[in-house]
């Protein structure tokens, strides 16, 4: 009876110790795009995805010399949070290369590598970054024929907007669940204006179709006298249905003067 009492009391004991320890913290997913302002300054934008709180990222650069981290060097934080649509401005002379991580549970996941050419940014498909294992959770910009947003096309390089109406995409993944989409003055961001005007509405499909159609999306006041002309970045982040994003586009468009 003894040993069977013995026998017990071990067995408790590796539970509580195995139930009592720390369960690993979520690693957050965010689309990261980059661009340079006009006054030369590298600027990152959050394009989607959680919000990342001070101490919960780093941003490391390399201005030719290895990557360094200088999350210190970047200012635009709102209210301790960096959230989608938010813009931080580098301190500091247009770098080589940027990466940005999570820190989490005492461990640290590359969220993005994005790449910038005078003002234009997407992602790095294959990030590498210092010392850690690569997540990569927004997949190499899809093609046409994966994302078309049903709008009239400007020109080869812009979309026209409505002020106020739904929008449809036809999504052909078979993984696909739901998108968001989000909106914001790209001009604005880029100038280094405080305050952008974005929005950000889900979008669905009825009976499982490819046609994805968001909720209403109201664009007056996006855009000001000053600059009636400023493009507008339009994002979708398509999720599957353990809510995983599968890949993201982005394309430009002009808000159209209501006739």
């Amino acid at each position: 009876m003894l040993l069977i009492g013995l026998t017990v009391i071990g067995v408790a004991l590796v539970g509580i110790v195995f139930l009592s320890s720390p369960q690993p913290d979520a690693i957050p997913r965010a689309a990261i795009a980059a661009g340079v302002n006009e006054t030369g300054r590298l600027v990152l934008v959050h394009d989607g995805g959680d919000p990342l709180r001070a101490g919960d990222y780093r941003i490391y650069v390399d201005t030719g010399s290895g990557l360094v981290d200088r999350t210190d060097a970047f200012a635009g934080l709102k209210d301790g949070a960096w959230s989608v649509g938010g813009s931080l401005v580098y301190n500091g002379s247009t770098p080589e290369r940027v990466i940005v991580t999570a820190v989490s549970g005492g461990t640290e996941t590359i969220l993005a590598e994005p790449e910038f050419r005078g003002g234009t940014g997407r992602f790095s498909p294959d990030p590498v970054g210092p010392g850690v294992t690569p997540v990569v959770t927004v997949t190499p910009t899809p093609t046409p024929e994966d994302v078309i947003i049903n709008l009239p096309k400007i020109n080869e390089s812009l979309i026209a907007l409505p002020k106020k109406a739904t929008i449809d995409a036809t999504i052909t993944l078979e993984q696909a669940s739901y998108a968001h989409i989000t909106l914001y003055n790209y001009d604005a961001v880029k100038r280094g204006e405080n305050n952008p005007k974005i929005t950000v509405a889900m979008m669905t499909s009825e009976a499982l179709g490819d046609l994805y159609t968001s909720e209403e999306i109201n664009l007056n006041g996006f855009t000001t006298g000053d600059h009636p002309n400023d493009r507008i970045a339009v994002v979708i982040i398509i999720y599957d249905s353990n809510d995983d994003p599968l890949m993201s586009i982005t394309t430009m468009g002009v808000v159209q003067s209501a006739h």
